[in-house]
């Protein structure tokens, strides 16, 4: 239940950078808005499950050999060349999207494809630098209540 909620605290400076690119480049909110917004948290949250599930697989394998912060960053090292391609294969193409919509001078085409490049890079990063180690960090922290409280006792 935890990564859950981490995954979707990940998230949130995704939506940001969108919103972001909107405000700086004075694109009006609109439909447009709507899909790049729901679509760079669905890249991200796959990319961010993809991690997420390493992570349980070499939980299994591993058990408790590895201490979170390894078993984070294996699980990241593993999925991090997915992560990249698929981020880099869709900046590709929206970046030609994004050049053929300037040249056409398409503006509702133009309006969502530049804030989706930049949710792309961001969605990769949060998947790779925040999900994880938040993870991490929250475990971590469980684990030192649980030894407050057993000192606390004893």
């Amino acid at each position: 239940m935890m990564k859950g909620t981490i995954a979707i605290i990940a998230l949130v400076p995704d939506a940001l950078m969108v919103t972001a690119t909107f405000i700086i480049f004075k694109i009006p909110l609109n439909d447009s808005f709507i899909a790049a917004v729901l679509t760079i948290i669905g890249f991200s949250i796959n990319d961010t499950i993809v991690v997420y599930d390493r992570i349980r697989e070499n939980r299994r394998i591993m058990g408790d050999k590895w201490s979170y912060e390894q078993l984070i960053d294996t699980s990241i090292s593993q999925s991090m060349t997915r992560s990249v391609n698929t981020s880099l294969a869709v900046l590709v193409s929206i970046t030609i999207v994004y050049i053929f919509a300037q040249i056409k001078g398409i503006e509702t085409i133009r309006s969502f494809a530049l804030p989706m490049m930049i949710g792309t890079v961001s969605g990769c990063y949060s998947t790779i630098c925040i999900a994880g180690p938040l993870w991490a960090m929250w475990k971590n922290h469980k684990i030192k209540v649980k030894q407050k409280r057993k000192a606390a006792h004893a």
